[in-house]
């Protein structure tokens, strides 16, 4: 290992690691790409990884593969802190982590050049969050995977099922066109009462000490909600216990013994078929009607059929809500921001749109010192939704990061990142992107804008003068124009950056636009704090308001330095913590 390796060179190792890490989709290939890193950083003897799921150690991989790793394992599994060195003192130990929680340890024994142990735990450390989300990010596409895989096969099973008659095609439609819950079984008991004939049909669900009505149609007001206890349901007990339909066309005597008159009367004929998953009963569908021998082989048929089609349509309803919320907090995730800035004030906000989505947007933004004079400010938007797009705006912030780190030149810095993004990524895949390098002395504004939409400053008297220098959006070529503008924010004045969702958001029937925005931001004297809420607040007053697409705002004025003025260097950045 050359001990005289340079910055750029060890920035070159870490976005090369960036680069990889956004193409794996299986922690086992994060895990070996770990390896390969380290190995080239700091050619350890030894390196071992432990999985660690829900605070409960796993699966364990090591390298070189042999007998005595058995010792390390059971070190690192009791290994809680952040770092460590390791018993050796020839290597040091990491803990892998994601938004607080621990997602393995990596151990390193016996590094080569060991005078350079303290540097290079530095450089690993400074990439354990790249590791982390990495690790986080594997591990969700591989839940999602198989969610999705069972979901497909499950959807296909019910379709095939559905097609036995125009009730269950209706219903199939109903169940097709929505993925809550509550939508489907509020038309679906409406559409079996139809299909059957039923006076009542009502989902029943038993939880710890009583049943309970989830849904019904043909009840009384205020049923739904309602417990009842095993004796007052004798024919769905006996469904859920035998996981069979049961069925009585004469089944008043049944109920005459019963407490609830209100289940009991007029309760002449009785099917119940249980909702059933990987071999539990998780509901009863209950039908009930006023006549001796309403339920014959076709009613039969098409509850069973129904059964099936309803438990993998709630199934399903489940699997979005749990994918949904996978994608919502990754996406929080990726949208935290620090506390506080040196020598800056901002605000932010994130608004979903309005339309019912599966999963989050690209939408972010990032704010970052890159020396005690200059910050960095970012907002962009990458193209699709979900996980996918949470890994590109991942490496895309990372490598905006890393470049400044190298070179202040914004305009450097994207055309670097639109070869990283376009190496890394499919042909439809792509990203918008400002970043502005804000000198806090003096005020001066670089920036370089990649098919974003223009920034706006906000004068102390309302005036607005837009940032007009534009680039080439990223990643979609492999070379693109670069331009790079210059402005200078005075104190009291507010930039304001901004994602499509605001010009495209519906106001009266019409896109709310540039104009309209420009105007707004000239009305609005919030403090850079408030301001995106202020904004956003606005628009949504608008008649007939509507977001069809996500919203991220970005407000960044210069800090008041009476605040900090007179401090030393050290004390001004603790007040700033």
């Amino acid at each position: 290992m050359d001990n005289s390796i340079s910055r750029p060179a060890e920035y070159a190792m870490i976005l090369d690691l960036m680069s990889r890490m956004a193409a794996l989709d299986t922690e086992d290939e994060v895990v070996v790409r770990i390896f390969e890193f380290f190995t080239e950083l700091c050619a350890p003897e030894r390196l071992v990884y432990v999985c660690i799921t829900d605070g409960v150690p796993g699966r364990a991989q090591c390298r070189p593969l042999a007998a005595s790793c058995e010792d390390a394992v059971e070190r690192l599994c009791a290994f809680t802190g952040s770092w460590a060195e390791s018993d050796s003192g020839s290597g040091f130990i990491l803990t892998i982590q994601r938004a607080g929680e621990r997602l393995g340890v990596l151990g390193l024994e016996g590094i080569a050049l060991p005078e350079q142990r303290s540097h290079y735990l530095n450089l690993a450390l400074t990439i354990v969050d790249v590791l982390g989300l990495a690790v986080s990010n594997a591990r969700l596409h591989e839940r999602l995977v198989q969610a999705q895989a069972v979901a497909h096969s499950e959807r296909d099973l019910a379709r095939d099922l559905l097609g036995v008659s125009d009730a269950l095609n209706e219903i199939n439609a109903t169940i097709g066109s929505t993925l809550d819950s509550d939508k489907i079984m509020s038309r679906v008991v409406v559409q079996a009462a139809e299909a059957t004939r039923a006076d009542k049909v009502g989902l029943l669900r038993k939880g710890d000490v009583a049943w309970q009505l989830l849904y019904g149609y043909g009840y009384r007001d205020g049923a739904v909600g309602s417990n009842y206890t095993d004796e007052e349901l004798p024919f769905a007990v006996h469904c859920a216990q035998s996981k069979e339909l049961v069925f009585d066309n004469d089944s008043a005597a049944a109920f005459a013994k019963t407490r609830d008159a209100v289940l009991a009367s007029e309760t002449r004929s009785i099917m119940c078929v249980p909702l059933v998953l990987k071999g539990e009963v998780f509901g009863v569908l209950s039908f009930r009607a006023r006549v001796r021998g309403a339920f014959n082989a076709r009613s039969i048929d098409f509850a069973k059929k129904l059964a099936i089609s309803l438990s993998l349509a709630l199934q399903n309803a489940q699997l979005f809500g749990e994918q949904r919320t996978i994608a919502d907090t990754l996406q929080q995730a990726l949208l935290v921001m620090p506390r506080r800035v040196r020598g800056i004030e901002f605000g932010n906000l994130y608004q979903a749109s309005t339309r019912e989505a599966a999963f989050a947007g690209g939408d972010f933004y990032d704010i970052f010192e890159i020396d005690h004079t200059c910050v960095g400010v970012v907002i962009g938007d990458i193209s699709g939704k979900g996980l996918e797009a949470a890994k590109l705006t991942s490496l895309v912030k990372d490598a905006i990061r890393a470049y400044t780190h190298i070179g202040t030149s914004p305009a450097w810095v994207l055309e670097k990142t639109n070869r990283l993004l376009f190496d890394s990524t499919e042909d439809t895949e792509f990203a918008t992107v400002f970043l502005g390098v804000i000198n806090t002395q003096i005020g001066e504004i670089r920036y370089c804008s990649a098919g974003h939409p223009t920034g706006l400053i906000r004068a102390t008297d309302g005036v607005v003068r837009a940032l007009a220098v534009g680039s080439t959006i990223l990643g979609a070529f492999e070379q693109i124009d670069v331009r790079e503008g210059t402005e200078r924010l005075a104190p009291g004045e507010v930039l304001v950056l901004y994602t499509d969702g605001i010009t495209e958001a519906r106001c009266s029937h019409e896109f709310f636009g540039e104009k309209r925005l420009v105007e707004l931001v000239g009305a609005t004297s919030a403090p850079p704090a408030k301001m995106p809420e202020a904004l956003l607040e606005r628009i949504k007053n608008c008649p007939d308001a509507m977001l069809p697409d996500d919203v991220a705002i970005l407000c960044v004025a210069l800090a008041n330095r009476r605040t900090t003025e007179g401090l030393h260097p050290a004390q001004e950045s603790l007040a700033l913590q």
